[in-house]
């Protein structure tokens, strides 16, 4: 797999989030299953989204070990909208 071209491919959670929106206007959502299940599973992990936004998520601990790395990352997280997990992880 070409990592450097899939980190090119990928999204900012910021154009993660406006893609969802504007799939959930058409009345879809990522991945192959538009049903009315899987809209309701995005439109309420879009909802748990605003709400994670707006809390700290991070403990002091963790944010100290993180700004130790010296080392450049990053992070690519394979992810659809209608997944719960990631509802409550894309977020941070």
């Amino acid at each position: 797999m070409d990592w450097v071209k899939e980190f090119q491919r990928g999204w900012t959670y910021e154009q993660y989030r406006s893609k969802l929106d504007d799939l959930m206007a058409s009345g879809k959502t990522t991945g192959d299953n538009h049903s009315g299940s899987y809209l309701e599973y995005t439109r309420m992990n879009m909802r748990r989204m605003d709400r994670l936004q707006k809390t700290p998520a991070l403990q002091g601990e963790i944010i100290s070990i993180m700004k130790g790395i010296e080392s450049p990352m990053l992070w690519l997280t394979i992810t659809e909208g209608w997944c719960g997990d990631a509802a409550q992880i894309i977020p941070i």
